[in-house]
């Protein structure tokens, strides 16, 4: 999970990575339902931060 997060977090065809994605990752891949909130409690631990900035081409 870790490196999926990483690859999508990096991945230069743009897109945000959001926890709704992650969940669905975790679903399909282990099978396992988890709310919205232990996700990003998940991504914390994992050591995963989640402030993201607004896109340079606002002007």
């Amino acid at each position: 999970m870790s490196q999926y997060t990483k690859d999508k977090a990096n991945d230069t065809q743009g897109g945000r990575l959001t926890g709704a994605d992650i969940q669905a990752y975790i679903v399909k891949e282990f099978g396992q339902h988890y709310h919205s909130d232990s996700i990003y409690y998940l991504l914390d631990h994992m050591g995963f931060s989640w402030i993201t900035f607004p896109p340079n081409n606002l002007n």
